[in-house]
């Protein structure tokens, strides 16, 4: 207050007096000013909240004449106080870091020396020792196909071969070879039952009989069904050929019978019979188709027709056992009531 009083005193004109006791009285303030300053430094007091500005304040001492005027200064920086946690939290972060950079380089060692073991799956990366040929052997290749059984593909590939391939000949070779019939395989016999070879083995001796006789109609019939049950021999096969052979001029006439004709083939078979009566084909066909159109009659129950039948066909053969017993039936029921027996057995009766 008193330094305010004198500069008050020194602006308003007392410059004399005035300035003498200024310069008498300005020590004794600062210094009574630093002493408060440090008293209440050294006082505790309530911490400050925030940081006061920067206070600056300048005494003009008005100089004596013939003196340069002296400038008093005083500022009163507080340094900003330095940050207690900032060492603390340096030394947080170094000893994170520090843990996490250990835990990442144990972690990389323990998969550089257990890499084998943990991914063993992983393809290598290394290269192979010998590369692979570009260009396969085509014959091998080919003959590896062939044994897994694609002969087709093999062949194809083998096909695809330019003449000029290297390979060319060798691949003809196999084409040929691969390609020709296989041979087929004989199969055994079949082993028949009983009854099947009996019958085949009746069939057979009546089929050689009849061919011995030169009755090839019954020949090629008889050896034909034994066929039908099982492979005929050599020998066998061979007759049933001849005989076939030797029925090719009445080849129509054995046709037209099949079919039921017989009727339709009895003027041409007895024109043959009349040209050539040792024939027994042609007996043969006249006897059977007599003897089928009896039949016939007796399934129509007529009776008389059927016993005319039977007595023409028993003229060229009086030895044919069932022949006489169908003709004696047609006899007997020419005079009676068709009754229930004569139904049951006309009506079963097979042509030949």
């Amino acid at each position: 207050a008193r330094l305010t009083h004198l500069l008050l005193t020194h602006a308003h004109g007392d410059h004399s007096g005035g300035a003498a006791l200024l310069r008498e009285q300005v020590p004794v303030a600062i210094y009574a000013a630093r002493e408060a300053a440090a008293g209440a430094a050294a006082a505790p007091g309530p911490p400050l909240e925030a940081e006061p500005a920067e206070l600056t304040e300048e005494i003009l001492v008005p100089p004596e004449p013939g003196e340069a005027p002296v400038r008093s200064s005083r500022r009163e920086r507080r340094e900003p106080p330095a940050a207690a946690g900032k060492g603390g939290a340096s030394r947080r972060f170094l000893t994170i870091g520090g843990a996490v950079l250990a835990i990442v380089l144990a972690a990389g060692a323990v998969l550089y020396l257990k890499w084998d073991s943990l991914f063993h799956n992983l393809p290598s990366e290394e290269l192979p020792t010998t590369p692979p040929a570009r260009n396969p052997n085509p014959i091998t290749r080919a003959q590896n196909l062939q044994k897994q059984g694609k002969t087709a593909i093999a062949i194809a590939q083998l096909r695809r071969l330019p003449p000029t391939d290297p390979h060319f000949k060798e691949a003809q070779a196999l084409i040929a070879q691969w390609e020709a019939p296989a041979a087929p395989a004989e199969h055994p016999a079949p082993v028949l039952a009983p009854d099947a070879a009996s019958r085949r083995q009746q069939l057979l001796d009546a089929g050689r009989q009849a061919y011995l006789a030169r009755d090839y109609l019954r020949a090629s019939d008889q050896l034909g069904q034994a066929a039908a049950i099982a492979k005929l021999d050599a020998g066998d096969a061979d007759e049933l050929t001849q005989a076939k052979r030797q029925l090719e001029p009445l080849a129509q006439q054995v046709e037209l019978f099949k079919q039921h004709e017989w009727e339709y083939i009895l003027p041409a078979l007895w024109r043959l019979r009349e040209s050539d009566p040792q024939n027994r084909d042609v007996k043969r066909l006249i006897v059977d188709s007599y003897y089928n159109l009896g039949v016939r009659d007796l399934q129509k129950a007529d009776p008389i027709q059927a016993a005319g039948k039977f007595e023409e066909a028993l003229k060229l053969d009086p030895e044919d056992a069932l022949l006489r017993r169908h003709y004696l039936f047609a006899q007997t029921y020419q005079q009676r009531p068709k009754d229930l027996l004569f139904r049951i057995y006309v009506k079963y009766l097979p042509f030949r």
